[in-house]
């Protein structure tokens, strides 16, 4: 959601709708906003930003969030297989089993994390 001033003021929506299993349509839609409510659009453009902040974030910060998804990704994979070799190896107690546990969701919260970057940036500005 944004706020486009041309020719009058309007909230613009952006909505993908689901054609098929692997199609969509994109649609925009834009809302005329009365002159005088311009304290009422700040605050609902406001509400949408703190909703979804990725919408506002520039081509670079998105890169560099996708970047740091991927790496955290990769970090958590990698301490989620070493602490399973130590576990092979060492045969610790019942609560450890804590360790492997908060490394693959290390792994899934950076995956989602660069997912989610990443499907917003070909959003905004294609591939």
């Amino acid at each position: 959601m944004r706020v486009v001033n041309s020719p009058v003021n309007m909230f613009e929506f952006n909505i993908q709708y689901a054609t098929g299993k692997t199609s969509s349509v994109s649609l925009g839609v834009r809302v005329p906003i009365a002159g005088d409510a311009m304290s009422l659009v700040n605050q609902v453009e406001d509400y949408w930003i703190a909703r979804e902040p990725l919408q506002v974030m520039t081509l670079p910060q998105l890169q560099a969030r996708e970047r740091n998804g991927w790496i955290l990704t990769v970090g958590g994979l990698a301490a989620f297989l070493g602490v399973i070799v130590l576990f092979v190896m060492l045969n610790p107690p019942g609560r450890g089993a804590i360790a492997p546990l908060s490394a693959l969701a290390l792994t899934f919260l950076g995956f989602a994390r660069a997912l989610r970057a990443r499907m917003v940036r070909f959003r905004k500005f294609g591939k």
